[in-house]
């Protein structure tokens, strides 16, 4: 998958027009294409009376490494490196905000960032066991919690 930013059309263009620049700016044929799908789109104003739209693109094509490689652009080949480095950052982010509700006893809201942390970063090895780790702790820890006040609610203490 190719991300693709910004790409700058009229506001009445016609939908091939999207897949057209696409291929025009990966230098490839539109038979590479597999697929093409719109991440985001805003209006760009900024010169009226000329009003474009501005897409954010993920495209899918044959042969992803040699249409990087065409593309000639240098920051294509650290791509993967820095996304997982950008992913790694991210699961330590939500494995720092889940140490904050297990600091602040509040188990269940652990428990759900360490799931989060297991279920979106499986690549990240480490930090992945940590939250699986950590995740199991923190639900009987809000097991018990909850058990304890279902008692005390009980009892009447």
């Amino acid at each position: 998958m190719i991300r693709i930013n910004p790409i700058t059309l009229p506001v009445h263009h016609a939908p091939a027009d999207l897949k057209r620049k696409v291929c025009a700016l990966l230098r490839i044929p539109e038979t590479e294409l597999l697929s093409c799908s719109i991440v985001r789109r805003s209006v760009d104003a900024r010169k009226k009376p000329e009003i474009f739209f501005t897409y954010m693109v993920d495209a899918e094509v044959r042969n992803e490494q040699k249409v990087l490689k065409k593309c000639r652009d240098r920051r294509a080949e650290k791509a993967p490196e820095q996304i997982a480095a950008c992913r790694k950052l991210l699961a330590q982010h939500e494995i720092f905000i889940a140490n904050v509700f297990w600091g602040m006893k509040n188990y269940q809201s652990a428990w759900s960032r360490y799931q989060h942390v297991v279920k979106t970063y499986p690549d990240v090895k480490e930090e992945a066991e940590f939250a699986r780790n950590r995740a199991e702790a923190a639900y009987l820890k809000y097991r018990q919690d909850d058990a304890q006040s279902v008692r005390e609610r009980q009892q009447g203490s």
